[in-house]
C-alpha cells in the first residue's frame, strides 16, 4: 500500500498550486490512503467544499472558476463578482473582487498543503530517482552518476 500512496503524495505534489480544485482534490484523495487521519484536519478539508472560510460561506470551487486564469496578466481594471447563498434559509450576497478571490484561494490552498504534509510525516516514502530522467535537473543528474 506505500507504494500507491508514494505514488499519490506525487501525483499531488506535481500539481502546480494555481491549479486550486486539481490541488484540492488531489489532496482529499489522498486522505483515502492514510492510515489514522487526523478527523480535525479530515473535516477541515471536507470544509473547503461548502465555504472557503469562516467569513466568506463560497465553496472553493465556485471561486476557482471565477478568477483571471492568466495568473498574473496586468489588466487596470477589477473584476467583481456577486456571489449569492443561503444561510440557515435566508438568501445572502458577497461581493468580491478577483484579488480578493485570488488571495482566499491562495490562503486556502496553503492550509491544504499543511494538512496533508502534517498527515505525511509519520510515513517514511522513498523513491528510486532515475538518473537517466530527462525532467532532472543536470547538476542532480551528475550527483546521482
Amino acid at each position: 500500500m506505500i507504494t500507491v500512496l508514494t505514488v499519490a503524495f506525487n501525483k499531488y505534489l506535481s500539481v502546480k498550486y494555481e491549479d486550486f480544485t486539481q490541488k484540492y482534490i488531489d489532496a482529499l484523495g489522498l486522505f483515502q490512503l492514510i492510515d489514522n487521519p487526523n478527523p480535525d484536519d479530515v473535516a477541515r478539508l471536507e470544509k473547503f467544499e461548502k465555504e472557503i472560510s469562516d467569513d466568506c460561506l463560497i465553496s472553493l470551487y465556485k471561486l476557482d472558476r471565477h478568477i483571471n486564469k492568466s495568473k498574473g496578466e496586468f489588466s487596470t481594471v477589477t473584476n467583481k463578482i456577486r456571489f449569492c447563498y443561503r444561510v440557515g434559509g435566508q438568501l445572502k450576497e458577497n461581493e468580491l473582487t478577483e484579488d480578493d478571490i485570488q488571495t482566499l484561494l491562495c490562503k486556502a490552498i496553503r492550509e491544504v498543503h499543511q494538512i496533508v504534509l502534517r498527515n505525511m510525516k509519520g510515513y517514511q516514502l522513498e523513491q528510486k530517482i532515475d538518473s537517466g530522467s530527462d525532467d532532472l535537473d543536470p547538476l542532480l543528474k551528475e550527483i546521482l552518476k
